[in-house]
């Protein structure tokens, strides 16, 4: 088990990420109890991630493409 933990001061954002790690199967739990454990430099590189999401800048391969590109 892998456990991440993010912190999103922006609702919106923290919905659509929760929705898109629901379609990948990920267990979701929200917390609305702000943290100090992320810098402001973890917050920009979520918010970067975020928004290449948003904008389908994505790649997404199965398991098996995977384990092909690794014999390749």
């Amino acid at each position: 088990m892998v456990q991440i933990i993010l912190e999103i001061d922006d609702e919106k954002k923290a919905e659509s990420l929760v929705a898109i790690l629901k379609e990948l199967s990920f267990v979701a739990i929200i917390d609305s109890e702000p943290s100090y454990f992320y810098s402001p430099e973890n917050l920009q590189a979520i918010e970067r991630s975020l928004r290449q999401i948003e904008e389908g800048k994505t790649v997404m391969k199965t398991l098996d493409e995977l384990r092909a590109m690794e014999e390749e």
